[in-house]
């Protein structure tokens, strides 16, 4: 009778002290889940300040005046004329470019632009804004001045 007692004490003890484990995960993963909530929270909302106004997108095109460029400094290559779109690839200050066309986004000038680095084909064409462009004339003796 007294071990039934004793295996029923220390049976009860590991119960509590189980279930007592339990809660401490369970409130561990509630803080968790308050914090993950938290953090979702905050991406919203920064993602929120980076959409546009619902609506069409209204694309002007120009005509381009080189067909050669330069970039001035670092800067990126962007899939499409639009800052908050994806970036292609980082480019190097005085990157050759060919020029493809011009457009207006969003009161921004962006240069459509094949990046020339030989033997990549990877990646090579994308937008580029106007300030990071230097603009060659094309001369007949395949020399490319800096356009005045």
């Amino acid at each position: 009778m007294r071990f039934i007692l004793l295996l029923a004490l220390i049976l009860f003890g590991g119960l509590i002290i189980y279930s007592y484990n339990l809660t401490l995960k369970l409130n561990k993963e509630s803080t968790r889940l308050r914090v993950l909530a938290k953090i979702n929270n905050e991406l919203k909302g920064k993602l929120k300040a980076f959409e546009k106004e619902s609506g069409s997108v209204e694309v002007s095109y120009i005509p381009i005046s080189s067909y050669h460029g330069k970039t001035i400094n670092k800067t990126e290559l962007y899939i499409a004329p639009i800052i908050n779109m994806p970036k292609l690839r980082d480019l190097e200050k005085d990157t050759n470019l060919e020029i493809l066309d011009c457009c207006e986004v969003y009161n921004i000038i962006w240069y459509e632009v094949k990046v020339i680095i030989p033997g990549e084909n990877k990646n090579t064409k994308g937008f580029i804004k106007e300030k990071d462009i230097k603009t060659l004339q094309v001369v007949e003796n395949n020399i490319y001045p800096y356009k005045a």
